[in-house]
Order: structure tokens, then sequence, then C-alpha cells
């Protein structure tokens, strides 16, 4: 079962193993003691927050609850169900929660290979892209959250792809897109539009924390040096939109 609980200020304080595999997350560590806020992956978050904190004041439970959370560099539906914790005088000191994924895996799966997910990296394809920015805009629209898009690319791909083969440069996107996807987290969508051309969606609330994950994801360079047992580095180029400063089509530089 997913389930996670949180202290009275919404804040984690332990997950399930099923929880950590879902977000593909290493350890609880990434999450303890950060709110839903700080880690950034739900896109529409003041569903969520609102119902968690009704636990917390009221005691009520919420129940199948429809929502959605970024999750592997992908924005998915679940259903949700919060409980209120009680300490040993009868007060609530927190909640517990749990949800399930609305499609069976096997659905879901298939619906992705098909129309929303790249074959080559697992990444979001240029449908899942498109997709997701809507979601992104509406919350701008909404509550003024803004976003960038972020372009990475590897610039002499067509080089590499002669020197060393198709082969070869297939596992090179996969593995530069396992990197990508490790930088971004669950907090942006990530996907790979075509080629060696790869995008990442990333809501932000101040621009170090894009800054950030900029320089995180410029440095992929820097600890990538084996390809397929083949010594290899390669370069990432990195541009990045504000939507904000974009009025609205996503494609003016900060």
């Amino acid at each position: 079962m997913k389930f996670f609980w949180k202290d009275k200020n919404l804040r984690f304080r332990g997950a399930s193993q099923s929880f950590l595999d879902f977000y593909g997350l290493q350890s609880q560590d990434d999450i303890l003691g950060k709110t839903d806020e700080e880690i950034g992956w739900r896109v529409h978050p003041d569903l969520s927050r609102d119902n968690e904190r009704n636990v917390i004041r009221e005691g009520i439970p919420t129940r199948d609850v429809l929502e959605n959370c970024l999750a592997r560099g992908e924005d998915r539906s679940v259903i949700a169900n919060r409980l209120p914790l009680y300490d040993g005088n009868g007060q609530i000191c927190g909640l517990l929660g749990y949800f399930s994924e609305t499609d069976a895996p096997e659905t879901r799966k298939e619906r992705e290979s098909l129309s929303r997910r790249d074959a080559l990296t697992g990444l979001l394809n240029v449908r899942g892209l498109e997709e997701a920015k809507y979601a992104y805009q509406d919350e701008y629209v909404l509550r003024g959250r803004n976003y960038a898009r972020l372009r990475i690319s590897i610039p002499d791909f067509p080089d590499i792809n002669r020197q060393y083969g198709y082969d070869f440069g297939d596992l090179l996107l996969r593995t530069v897109a396992s990197a990508i996807l490790s930088c971004c987290g669950n907090a942006a969508s990530v996907g790979r539009t075509w080629g060696a051309q790869f995008e990442a969606l990333y809501q932000f609330e101040n621009r170090e924390t894009l800054n950030a994950l900029t320089e995180r994801i410029g440095e992929i360079s820097s600890h990538i040096h084996n390809v397929g047992g083949v010594p290899f580095t390669p370069y990432l180029s990195v541009e990045v939109s504000i939507f904000s400063k974009s009025k609205g089509d996503g494609g003016a530089k900060p």
C-alpha cells in the first residue's frame, strides 16, 4: 500500500516502500521534514493541501479524492484518502494518508506506450509534454504560479551517431534521459521531443530554485564518463524559457 504520515504542520514523517517506489525515491530521507510544496510534486497543490488542513483542524477523514501528482517526470492521477492521527491525550498530532492509481497498471502502461510515452527513453513524448503544459499554464492563470521550460540538447549528436553508431546513440539518449529525470526528481514533467532534444517543465517560487535546477542539469556532463562500456562524456546545452516572460508561448528566454 502506498501510504505516508505527516505531523500537524503537514511535514512528512514517514512513508511505505511502495510510496517511495511510486515516486522513484531512494529512501525516506528525500521527503522527511518537508511539505508537498517544498518537494514540488503537485502542479495544483491547493486541493490536497486544503484537504489535509481540514483533517488536522476538524478530524474529519477525506475519502476517495481524485488528485494529481508529479511522479517520475509525469503528472499522474491518484485516488487519495487521509485520516487523523491522535496522541495519547486524544489530540490530533498528524495524519495518515494512502492512495492508489486510477488506472490498472496494465491499462496505464498500454496507454502510455501508445500515446504519451517515448518508446526509446521512457520519458514523455511531445503529446505528453503538451498535455502537461496546459496544466502548468492553467495554474499560472488561476494562481500566478510561474513555470519554466528547460530545453536540454546534445548539440553534436549527429556526429556521435556517425562516429560510434546508432546503437551507441540510442544508449546515450537513454543514459542522458535517466540523468535528467534524476536531477528533476518529482518536481518537473520531463520528456524527449525529437532526436537528442529533451524538455523539462518546472514550477518555481523564486529564481534561486530555478537556477539550482538548471545548474544540476548542466552538471550532468561532469558525471557521465562511460556509456555502455565506452569511455565517453557528452556535452549538454541548456536553454531556459520563463512562461511569464514569453506572453504565453513559452518561447522567450529570461
